[in-house]
């Protein structure tokens, strides 16, 4: 690809960090990268000693210097910064392997040989406060100690490094607290009004979870309401603590070890106290509980006697009934029976029967997208899940559904089967996606939380044996590790399992793998935090001790320790080897030799004392905030009022669902608005839309597209393919022929009596007898199979008529009728906005009770596009301009080959301006409103003109070409001014259709009831659709 435009030359890197390496679920192995890693070091290690291209003057690498890849050592001017702050060393084109960065300490002798090798630490941590980093450092130092291994030659192991801080944030305090509810028991019993809050702290067994998120969720809003919290010294006083400025809740990320049984009760209890927040993942979009049903409902729509979807539907929300109710309903109906129909007689109230009534009539008509709508928007869905991942599960279905309908169609079987593929298929393979309020906490699994960062993060459940135990594989009897897979069969039920060394082998090797990388996720959880960083969670059996504090049981689980076992242990060994006796992580055994692993015994820890200094090992003394009950957050306490119980949650939904507005029961009549909308129309179309409106409707309102409109007045078509094409291909042909061959006169020499375009007037031979023109036209416009030697004949019959006419006349540049052609112009281009009043409509929505009116409309514009076949300016006598539209038809041109009679041939040769005999008479009727648009067009165009101050020409009456006779026969001025007419009423019709809300098909055939009878294509469809079974 391109040269990247940067200081720095094309290197090659591989970086990585094996620390942070935790996706070994996705075959991410911490060997696969130290392995290669050395295979590197060896490589460079080779190729400095024996490819001599590389130390050959020259140089291009050395033994004790590392080239400098950049190109900014070349140029002479240099800023003072690079001299003041960092020597200079930017400018220079080689740099020792020994230098350093900044203020760090100068390399060791083996970082220094990895230098050489190829290898680089990085060592600068530009995310975390310097404080923050330097108490963590000395976690780690423990975390990834050798003593820790449970394989001491495995190799998949990560080390300790001490990281430095960037300069900026070097003396950035450490801010560090531990949420440590202790598992103490109220023997009473708990209330049992279910209006009465069930306090974590108070009567009853304790849940640990409960307790933990309660305090996790109040730590989250006093930070981001920056109210200060307190702790509690073992005699008993209050020491309270400020939290500092307010913290964005977008600011603040709560990582989970894994989901189960923590991400909801955390969630929850984060909205009991008003917090609001995002998840990572939200499962499958068609098992959250909104979604469900309205799946129900597609599924039911697509099968009415489906008895497990009508229950499906039935016991959902949206219906709501009771067993006795379901058990009635179902056993009320006949085998096979259209349950959607029956359930009208089983609704609990009208309004859900109108809702119901609405259903059977959208899924009669397929209409299930609109169904779906209006079922969300009336139904009691989102009153039973009022939270916003609900409402937003249920716009992601709608959405969804739309988009399968425009795949497979609108047929509800088809979609309810892809639906219920897509659920059955995975649990993942239609994930939901929440789009989070714009300023939210963030809740997510640590291994989802790679590459993020946050100010405050808090580590939640860190003692418990989420990530180390190892149920799932005890449970399955597999493991399956990159060294090894082993099973563990049971054979004999009763009996015992039999014993397996490939089995004991492989489990060994599994949790000592699993183990690494438990650590690895400490580490990775805890260097997110920039600022603030929240332990919480504590050990099982902790309590509180008065006079004395916090006793906490220390345990150690050798082969699965948990998370916050770790940490404690770091703690632990970090005071020794520090020499802080009176440390309280030491035991009084401990400092008297080297600390071992323990399991057993007990730390007395008070609360207030470890806020001034928890022995953490920083340049400054820092604490541990500990909070360990609701007390420890000011003017909360453990008080009950605050949080609403679930069946009183219930009851605020409930009533503000019951709550009527009061409402004048007048009907209000929005006041009309004017020219607020657009609508488009088809000009070729007009002539259909007013000789049948039923068809008119079926095109606006249903949505199909109607072939050309016949009535009973219409002539027999049986001819129409003597030519061996169809109409509309014989008329493409011959127009594509007068558009290439017609000739231009031109103005003369004196030029055009007003200012016209230069393609309009520059002179052109008449070539519309000319062979090869009718040979080009037939080359780009006939099918093949077409009979070349009819279509041939007739065009050049057609083309010496119309050359023999008064339009060949006029384009040779003889004077016709006292005027004479000076421009033209074929297939012009027209848009026309024409402003229609009609009879007030009402757009609105539909409701239980009835229509909602959003708008009422009693005018507007139609737009109209379309291309005039031929447009001639001319002069008369005295010299006024003048401006034609004409539109050319090959109406009855198989006629011409004699095997029938056309009524237009009686007028063949007739000199007269206007129709000359009937059927001249019928067509200029049967194109009236097409040709009456086209003099609207030139109308505005001219009158635009003028508004400019251009002279205008006069618009004469609008003509058709009758190829058949060659004759231009112009509208009479009385037939143009009924045709302006009735395509006001067309328009008016169609802006009609086209805005109201509801307009039925019934509505159409009542009021054009005449018109409809003498449609053919209508009465072919009722045949059709009679005689269907």
């Amino acid at each position: 690809g391109p040269r990247a435009d940067t200081p720095w030359e094309p290197t090659v890197c591989y970086v990585g960090d094996v620390k942070q390496s935790i996706y070994a679920f996705r075959q991410a192995e911490v060997t696969g990268f130290l392995d290669y890693a050395k295979s590197l070091r060896a490589v460079n290690v080779h190729e400095f000693s024996s490819v001599p291209e590389l130390t050959r003057k020259p140089s291009l690498r050395r033994e004790t210097h590392s080239r400098d890849p950049r190109n900014d050592h070349l140029s002479s001017i240099a800023r003072a910064t690079e001299y003041l702050e960092r020597g200079g060393r930017d400018l220079a084109p080689w740099i020792p392997f020994d230098a350093t960065d900044w203020d760090l300490p100068a390399p060791s002798s083996e970082e220094v040989r990895a230098r050489q090798e190829g290898m680089v630490s990085l060592k600068v941590n530009y995310r975390s406060a310097g404080g923050l980093l330097e108490v963590m450092n000395e976690w780690w130092e423990d975390l990834f100690s050798d003593r820790h291994r449970i394989l001491s030659k495995a190799d998949f192991y990560a080390s300790s490094q001490t990281l430095h801080s960037f300069p900026d944030k070097k003396d950035a305090p450490a801010s560090i607290e531990w949420i440590c509810p202790p598992d103490s028991d109220d023997l009473s019993d708990p209330p049992t009004n279910l209006e009465t809050h069930l306090d974590p702290f108070g009567p009853g067994s304790p849940d640990r979870l409960e307790r933990q998120a309660l305090l996790i969720a109040l730590r989250v809003r006093s930070l981001i309401e920056g109210t200060p919290v307190r702790v509690k010294s073992s005699c008993g006083k209050w020491k309270e603590v400020d939290s500092g400025e307010p913290v964005q809740p977008s600011d603040i990320t709560i990582l989970l070890p894994n989901r189960v049984n923590l991400r909801d009760v955390i969630v929850r209890n984060l909205q009991d106290v008003g917090v609001p927040s995002q998840v990572d993942r939200e499962g499958s979009l068609l098992e959250r509980p909104a979604a469900s049903a309205l799946e129900g409902l597609v599924q039911l729509a697509a099968r009415p006697n489906s008895r497990h979807n009508a229950a499906w539907v039935a016991r959902s929300p949206l219906i709501g009934m009771s067993d006795g109710q379901l058990q009635r309903y179902l056993s009320s109906a006949e085998k096979g029976a259209d349950l959607l129909s029956a359930m009208l007689s089983h609704c609990s109230d009208e309004r859900q029967r109108a809702l119901v009534s609405r259903w059977c009539e959208l899924s009669s008509s397929s209409r299930l997208a609109e169904l779906l709508e209006d079922t969300i928007d009336r139904s009691d869905l989102l009153v039973a899940y009022p939270d916003d991942v609900s409402r937003q599960d249920a716009e992601q279905f709608v959405e969804l559904f739309r988009e399968l309908s425009a795949q497979v169609g609108g047929d509800p079987i088809v979609l309810a089967d892809r639906l219920r593929d897509l659920r059955e298929r995975s649990s993942q393979s239609l994930e939901a996606s929440t789009i989070p309020q714009s300023d939210a906490v963030r809740v997510m699994t640590i291994h989802s939380s790679k590459g993020l960062e946050a100010k405050v993060v808090v580590l939640a459940d860190l003692f418990s044996s989420r990530q180390t135990n190892m149920r799932n594989e005890q449970n399955s009897r597999l493991i399956v590790g990159p060294e090894i897979f082993a099973g563990h069969p049971k054979p004999w039920p009763s009996g015992k399992t039999p014993i397996s060394a490939l089995w004991d082998h492989a489990t060994l090797l599994h949790r000592a793998r699993k183990n690494a990388e438990a650590r690895r996720l400490l580490y990775v959880a805890a260097t997110r935090a920039e600022e603030r960083l929240i332990i919480a969670g504590s050990p099982k059996g902790t309590e509180w001790v008065e006079e004395e504090g916090i006793l906490l049981p220390w345990t150690y689980d050798k082969k699965a320790p948990q998370l916050g076992q770790m940490w404690l242990e770091s703690l632990r060994m970090g005071s020794w080897r520090r020499n802080e006796y009176n440390s309280p992580w030491l035991s009084p055994t401990d400092a008297h030799s080297e600390p071992m692993l323990v399991n057993g015994g007990d730390r007395k820890i008070c609360p207030a004392s470890i806020m001034e200094d928890a022995y953490l090992g920083c340049r400054n003394k820092t604490g541990i905030i500990m909070l360990h009950h609701p007390e420890c957050f000011t003017g909360l306490g453990s008080d009950a009022n605050v949080f609403t119980t679930p069946i009183q949650q219930v009851e605020i939904i409930d009533t503000a669902s019951r709550i009527i507005i009061e409402k004048d029961h007048r009907p209000v009549i929005p006041e009309p608005i004017s020219y607020s909308t657009i609508v488009r129309a088809n000009p070729s179309k007009l002539p259909s839309y007013f000789d049948c409106p039923r068809c008119h409707w079926m095109e606006v309102r249903a949505g199909l597209e109607s072939s050309t409109t016949m009535t009973n007045d219409d002539s027999q078509n049986r001819h129409e393919h003597s030519l061996s094409v169809d109409p509309a291909t014989f008329g493409n042909v011959f127009h594509r022929i007068i558009e290439i061959g017609i000739g231009n006169p031109g103005p003369g020499q004196n030029g055009p009596s007003t200012p016209l375009p230069k393609s309009w007037i520059t002179p052109t031979e008449d070539r519309i007898n000319n062979i090869e023109t009718h040979q080009t036209a037939f080359r780009e416009l006939l099918p093949p199979g077409a009979d070349l030697e009819k279509v041939s004949e007739v065009t050049s019959t057609m083309s010496h008529r119309v050359s023999d006419g008064k339009l060949g006349a006029m384009v040779r540049g003889l004077e016709v009728d006292g005027r004479k052609v000076e421009g033209l112009r074929t297939e012009m281009p027209f848009h026309i906005s024409i402003p229609v009043e009609f009879e007030s409509v009402t757009r609105g929505k539909w409701t239980p009770d009835g229509e909602e009116v959003l708008i009422s409309l009693d005018s507007t514009r139609v737009e109209l596009s379309g291309i005039i076949d031929l447009v001639l300016c001319a002069t008369s006598d005295d010299g006024a301009p003048a401006i034609r539209a004409i539109d050319l038809k090959t109406t009855d041109a198989s006629s011409l080959l004699g095997d029938w009679e056309s009524g237009l041939l009686d007028s063949l040769g007739d000199d007269s301006i206007g129709p000359s005999c009937q059927a001249e008479e019928s067509l200029l009727h049967k194109h009236r409103l097409q040709m009456a648009l086209y003099h609207l067009a030139l109308e505005e165009s001219e009158s635009d003109k003028e508004r400019e101050g251009l002279i205008r020409r006069k618009v004469l009456p609008p003509a058709i070409l009758v190829g058949v006779s060659g004759r231009l026969v112009e509208y009479p001025p009385e037939t143009l001014d009924k045709a302006k007419k009735d395509l006001e009423k067309t328009l008016a019709l169609t802006a009609r259709m086209s805005l109201a809300s509801e307009f039925p098909l019934s509505d159409v055939e009542k009021d054009y009831e005449d018109r409809i009878s003498k449609c053919r294509t209508c009465s072919i469809s009722e045949e059709i659709e009679s005689k269907s079974p």
